[in-house]
């Protein structure tokens, strides 16, 4: 089924197109841009996919990055509410903030380390 049958367009502002591969292997790729459906699309080092931002060198070195940022600022958001907490209630809020932060990241990476490409 192609793409006038099914009516599903490309929308060009979103679509972006990445080469996978090692440094060496990057090296030779020189297209910037891919004609596809007459529209051209950008070549990207990195993109992001459901949430998980994936990087041509697949390191997620990008996504790791994303994920301590946004950590740090989620954590940052408890500064507020802790004043008005006992000791006792902030560590454990900080705690359990910290440790759900860490499973959610540690599950996205473990993912894509076993769905990864060859």
């Amino acid at each position: 089924m192609d793409s006038y049958t099914s009516r599903l367009q490309l929308n060009p502002t979103k679509t972006q197109a990445m080469w996978l591969g090692s440094g060496h292997q990057l090296k030779h790729v020189d297209l910037n841009d891919i004609s596809l459906l007459s529209t051209s699309v950008q070549v990207v080092e990195s993109a992001r996919d459901l949430g998980v931002i994936l990087d041509s060198r697949r390191t997620l070195s990008a996504y790791v990055s994303a994920l301590c940022r946004a950590g740090y600022y989620q954590l940052r958001q408890l500064c507020p509410l802790v004043q008005s907490m006992t000791v006792e209630a902030a560590r454990t809020a900080a705690a359990t903030f910290i440790s759900c932060w860490l499973d959610y990241c540690n599950f996205t990476v473990l993912w894509s380390a076993r769905h990864s490409i060859p």
